[in-house]
Parts: structure tokens; sequence; C-alpha cells
């Protein structure tokens, strides 16, 4: 076998994080059922028919005064006469922006350092300088060709540049400005990550351009230090568009983030998932897997739990298991939440060990652990291996996928893309079902690639959601290695789910651009509902 899966992984020199994004929120408790706000707990009034009328025009009267209240929080201030510096004031999502003359400057919550950005020029002629005004949640800096506005929107601070001409002499359009501040670990041309260490606490990133027609323009970040704590960044518009144009980059902190081992190459976060409520307090919690951790022997890996409650989620993990004792068997290289296999009420976890060895090499492994009201066990429900061939790589990928077959379990799905069957590396998926008594060991469902060698079936495998409407979960698989019109096109399947099960036979399959080493179904998921007809879609990279 190539284990061709295995070497397209991408290299990780850091001990790596994970972190989440979420939108702020200021949390209310709603008033008990038949109470008005503000009434006291055991004494319900009764309720004046004005009030009744107004609760049937707007049933949802709590939820839209929890948005008005949050849309009051995002607006831009000036602080009462003697208690600032006279700059304009923001709180956003994770840190408090200010706005005056020489530009906005940033404090994170969770850091004691500050993101100062000036707007220097505009493809190399210096802007004017200006005061900013501000009308609601927007705050905006008049510059001659080149309007500056920041938004404080619920996912960050939206930062826009309108240039109204293009520039003087032809050429590409670029916006330079400076900017104080750590520069962190992510610095490419979409994105910048700025903090200490490990630790990110801001970032600039998401990056679009649009012309007067709405048309995406192509555009590029680049970050040029000038000296410790400070450099400059350069956002180069590519292609011609018709004026004006929109440049609209976001600034954006972290909710939660985790550093991983203190160790070298430990890969903490290269496989994340939600893991539903593990202990039934009503919070989603997360998973994240650190499969190059180093135990008693290297690389033999490791996965946490971290809960939620109403402040977020924990920093510290309620719940962490190390993998078999076997050097290089990467325990939590995939990890995924599994849905509730056996009905109790508590979400599951499912973790591979896809370089575990068994009968042969690299056969790997999968494990589920079950929820309770006291939190994950750390003892195995259900643990299978793949098939007795060495590099097999059973576990790469897949992982809970709802209920196919309307029993009123979770099942869950497990790839193998480099299954020998026919040919060399053709791949294999297999679905485990759900029950009372938790997963059957033996596979429901079990399906090979197509007759190539080394088309990696099951390389990328996941739940799609109902896709025809039929009340039963279906899932998807790639096969990113498929050779259609192109070398290494790559394909997607989509098999359906009944009341017996799924399908054997591909129910949507669809291969790449005719483009060799594209590698059509490399990813796939689930996408949810994406237009709104009630059927669920499936979204493929290649």
């Amino acid at each position: 076998m190539t284990g061709a899966r295995a070497e397209r992984r991408p290299a990780t020199g850091a001990a790596g994080r994970a972190w989440v994004l979420a939108a702020a929120l200021v949390v209310l408790l709603p008033p008990e059922a038949g109470q008005p706000p503000g009434s006291a707990v055991g004494v319900v009034p009764a309720a004046r028919p004005e009030e009744n009328a107004i609760q049937r025009e707007h049933p949802d009267w709590w939820a839209q005064i929890v948005s008005a209240i949050e849309e009051d929080e995002r607006q831009v201030f000036a602080p009462a006469p003697g208690t600032g510096d006279g700059r304009l004031v923001a709180n956003a999502r994770g840190f408090r922006a200010f706005f005056g003359e020489g530009g906005v400057e940033v404090a994170p919550d969770s850091a004691d350092w500050r993101w100062k950005f000036s707007l220097e020029s505009v493809s190399g002629r210096a802007v004017l300088p200006a005061s900013p005004s501000a009308v609601g949640r927007r705050v905006s800096y008049r510059r001659g060709v080149v309007t500056e506005v920041y938004e404080n929107r619920p996912e960050g601070l939206e930062q826009t540049f309108e240039v109204a001409k293009p520039p003087e002499g032809g050429g590409p359009l670029v916006i330079e400005g400076r900017v104080e501040a750590p520069l962190g670990q992510r610095r490419d041309a979409q994105a910048l990550g700025f903090g200490e260490g490990l630790e990110e606490a801001l970032r600039y990133d998401g990056l679009k351009v649009l012309d007067a027609d709405g048309r995406k323009l192509r555009a590029s970040m680049a970050w040029s230090a000038t000296s410790p704590g400070e450099g400059r960044i350069r956002i180069v518009v590519e292609g011609d568009g018709r004026y004006p144009l929109v440049i609209d980059p976001f600034i954006t902190a972290p909710a939660w983030q985790v550093v991983g081992a203190s160790q070298v190459g430990a890969s903490f976060g290269y496989s994340v998932s939600g893991a539903g409520d593990v202990n039934g307090d009503g919070f989603s919690d997360v998973i994240v897997g650190e499969g190059d951790f180093d135990g008693a022997l290297t690389d033999m890996g490791k996965a946490y739990v971290f809960l939620g409650s109403a402040t977020g989620f924990s920093t510290g993990a309620a719940w962490q298991v190390v993998g078999a004792t076997q050097a290089g068997a990467e325990f939590g290289e995939n990890v995924s939440g599994a849905g509730d296999v056996n009905g109790d009420g508590y979400s599951d976890v499912m973790v591979a060990e896809w370089r575990f060895d068994g009968a042969a090499t690299d056969m790997g492994k999968a494990y589920v652990f079950l929820g309770s009201a006291t939190g994950l066990s750390t003892g195995t429900a259900w643990q299978v291996v793949g098939a007795s061939q060495a590099n097999a790589h059973f576990g790469v990928s897949g992982f809970g996928v709802g209920d196919v077959n309307g029993d009123g379990f979770s099942d869950v799905l497990v790839g193998e893309p480099d299954f020998d069957g026919a040919v060399s590396d053709m791949g294999k998926a297999y679905v485990f079902l759900g029950s009372a008594t938790g997963l059957s060991t033996g596979a429901a469902w079990q399906v090979v690639g197509s007759s190539q060698a080394a088309a990696i079936f099951g390389g990328a495998a996941s739940g799609a959601g109902d896709v025809n409407g039929d009340g039963f979960s279906d899932i998807v698989v790639g096969e990113e290695n498929f050779d259609g019109t192109a070398t290494d096109s790559g394909r997607a399947h989509v098999y359906l789910g009944s009341p017996t099960g799924l399908s054997t036979g591909a129910a949507w399959r669809v291969t790449g651009a005719n483009q060799a080493s594209a590698f059509f179904g490399f990813s796939v998921s689930g996408a949810g509902d994406v237009n709104g007809d009630g059927f669920s879609d499936v979204i493929v990279a290649e």
C-alpha cells in the first residue's frame, strides 16, 4: 500500500492551538412562564388586555428585547466629560476600540497590549488627516479620495476603505497602514494574527473587495516589520473594476482559545469538533485532538473535551484521554461528536487512532466514549479495528452522521481510504448503527470505492443531513484521487438513508473539474439548508 493519505498530511511545527470565534452576547434571564419582566417569582399579576394583545401580535417580543439591547451595546459613544481622553469608544466582541485623530486603537480583553492602526497612503499618495465622526455603530474618517469606515458588528469590527477613483497613472490599488502590535504566528495573504507567543488575541482577516457593480475583485495582504512591535499592512487589489471600490477586512478576537501541551509538534487542534452536550447541562461542548502528543511514547496522541457554560467554554479540559501505548498511533488525529448512540439523552464522542498497529501495521482503530450526567467516561464503550491490512488507515475520516435508519439512535461512519480491494488503495467506508446497548461492532453498511488503484474512497466522509427530506439521515463520501477525465480530478458520492439503512448505490455522484490533481472530494461535509427549501445540502472541496 502507498499510504497516500498520510503523505498529504501537512507538517506541523508548533504545539498548536484550538479556538472558537463567537458573537458577543448580553445574556438576560427571560421571565418565567406567565410573568412579564420585573415580576416577583411566584407572583403572577393579572395581565392587562393591552399586554395580551401585544404578546399575541409579537410572540417573539422577548427575543426582540434581547436583540435591541445587544444592538445598543454595539453603539459607538463619547465618554462623559472628564472620564476619557476625547476619543470615541466602542465595546466590541472580545475587545474595546478607541477612535481618535491618530487612527483606531484596539484593546483585547485577553491581553495587556494594544493594537494600533493608522491609514498612511493609497497607491503611494499620503491620505489627508481627519477626525472621526460617529453615527450609531459606525465611525467614519473622510480622507479625500478614500473614506475609512469602522462598523461594530456582532462578529467583530469591520474596517472598510471606500475608494472613489482609480490611482493616478494607473496600476493596482494599494492601501497601506501602520500597525503597532506584537505579530503572532499567523501571517499569509488572507490573514494576520496578532499576539504574544502562541496566544493570538486579535486577527485581521476576511478581506473582501467589491466594485461599484458588486463584482468581487482579487486582493491580498502582506505584512512588513519595520521594528519590534511595529510594521505595515499592505493590501493590493488586483484586476479592473468600476469605481468606487469597497475594501473590507475584519478585526476579530477569539471568544475562547487554549494552547496545547508544551511540546514541539504536538498538533493540538489539528482535529476539532462540536461534541454535543456530553453532560446534559444544556450547553454544547467541544472536543479537540492532539494527535502527535508524546506521552509514555512518541506521537501516541491525546484528546480533550472542554465544557460549555453560560460564560462560554472552560479553559481547563473536563476530560482527557491518552491513546494506546504505541509510538506513532496518533490517537486524536480525528475527533468528532458521535450523537447519542445509546439513546440515554447524553451526547457521546468518537476518537480515531488511524495509525494503530493491530494484526497489521497502521491498520487503524476507532473508539466511542459515552456521555453521562458527570461527563464523558474515560473507558471506551466501543472500539473497532479496521481490516487486517497494513496501512489501511481505518479512522482517517467520518464519525457522527445522525440516524440513517430512523430507529431513534445515532449512527457513526468511518472511512478507511487505503483499503485494498480488487486493487490497491481503492478505499472503503463503513456505518455502525446505534442501539439501546450502544453501537454495533459489526458494520451494517460497507462500500468500497471504484476499481481504480489509489482512488482513496473514504479519505473524507461525513453526515449529509437529510438531502431528500424523507426523515432519514444521509451521508457523503469523497474519493479525492479518482481519475475522471483527468488524473486525480476527484469525485464525491451521496448515499441515502431509509428504514432499512443506507443504500449501497450512490443516489448522487459528481466528478470534479477537468483538471489533473484537482482532488475534488478532498473534504466533504453536510452544509445544512443553504437555500431554505427544507432540504439539506452538501459542500465539497476541490
